[in-house]
């Protein structure tokens, strides 16, 4: 299922906001200028708006806090401290828009913005609209087919601009890549002629502002499982663990936080690309990197299943691989998995596929 990554802007609080801290941004907004008591917070951000999870609880009686923003607690009336909840999807936000509509707050997204900037290009509203690699890879072709070539070349910016302004969002970059080079051979084998256009949409890594690489690899200890920031480093960590405590805001993994998701998978990307970079590592080594994030026991609710599935997936159909290929419902790789891992990571290495953007680890 697709996801939703719409950003919002609210008059006079912030721009590009997600879910979350559009949410965040309106309540303590509304909280500071009217100094409510609880049960006045709790009556203007009701709970059925958020749902069953809850909006506004009092700090000490949290029960649950990794489905609230513990970590910035609003003062209310009397002393008091609350929190707010962190568990935004599609459905409820449109509530949370209905009501602070009331509340006389001027929300607008992205898609409703009449001025553009560089960054702000086609790609970028792809990026918001549908943001998905498969909306991605039929968006590269229709832009191919047209033959536009100031088309083909403002997409090449657009991607570079895009990634430079969300650095977590860099395995964009190869999975274009990949898809390029997939429509290159398409065309050699089929005589179509788009070399041109294509030649115009490459992005290249090296023109990035910053080495994503460098800032979210991490180093994989295959003896332990676990992970680390740095190799000469103590602690070790489960993957989702270690990137929540350094990457995100948040206490918890949260489903609708696209920013955070985004870095799960361009961190899975640069790991393998640091990994299968290295002169010792082996096919049974980049397996289990990839089975200790797919069975990492620091997300103990079912519901993540679709979240961690979604990142090892995105990373891999970066990486070029085609999932596809590698799945058999009748013959479960080791009596368990849908995908054959084993054969994912020998695709990897037999085609040196972690140094496609031309980027060192």
């Amino acid at each position: 299922m697709a996801r939703d990554y719409t950003k919002y802007t609210v008059e006079g609080l912030g721009e590009n906001l997600n879910k979350r801290h559009l949410v965040f941004a309106i309540v303590k907004d509304w909280a500071s200028k009217n100094n409510p008591s609880l049960e006045e917070i709790q009556a203007a951000f009701p709970d059925e708006v958020q749902g069953s999870k809850g909006f506004i609880a009092k700090e000490s009686e949290v029960k649950d806090p990794k489905r609230f923003n513990m970590k910035e607690p609003l003062s209310i009336k009397k002393g008091a401290h609350v929190v707010v909840s962190n568990q935004w999807g599609a459905k409820n936000i449109a509530d949370f828009l209905t009501l602070v509509e009331k509340l006389e707050y001027t929300v607008t997204t992205n898609s409703g913005q009449n001025n553009t900037d560089s960054n702000e290009s086609e790609f970028f509203s792809l990026l918001y609209d549908m943001y998905y690699s498969e909306d991605i890879r039929d968006h590269i072709e229709d832009i191919i087919k047209s033959g536009d070539k100031e088309r083909c070349q403002l997409f090449k910016k657009s991607a570079i601009d895009f990634v430079n302004s969300n650095n977590c969002c860099y395995w964009i970059i190869p999975f274009v890549i990949d898809c390029l080079n997939d429509f290159q051979n398409k065309s050699d084998d089929e005589n179509l002629d788009w070399d041109d256009e294509i030649d115009l949409m490459y992005p290249a890594g090296k023109e990035l502002d910053v080495n994503p690489k460098k800032k979210y690899s991490l180093f994989y200890c295959w003896r332990s499982q676990t992970f680390k920031l740095d190799e000469d480093k103590d602690e070790e960590q489960e993957f989702f663990e270690l990137l929540i405590k350094h990457f995100s805001d948040a206490q918890n993994i949260d489903d609708t936080d696209d920013d955070f998701y985004h870095t799960c998978i361009t961190t899975l990307y640069c790991t393998i690309c640091k990994m299968c970079a290295e002169d010792y590592f082996s096919q049974d080594e980049v397996v289990d990197l990839l089975l200790s994030v797919f069975e990492d026991q620091y997300l103990k609710d079912a519901e993540q299943g679709d979240f961690i599935w979604g990142v090892i997936s995105e990373t891999l159909t970066s990486l070029g691989v085609d999932l596809e290929e590698y799945k058999d419902e009748e013959n479960l790789w080791r009596d368990e998995y849908l995908v054959n891992f084993d054969d994912v990571a020998e695709y990897l290495i037999d085609n040196d596929v972690f140094d496609n953007d031309y980027i060192s680890s």
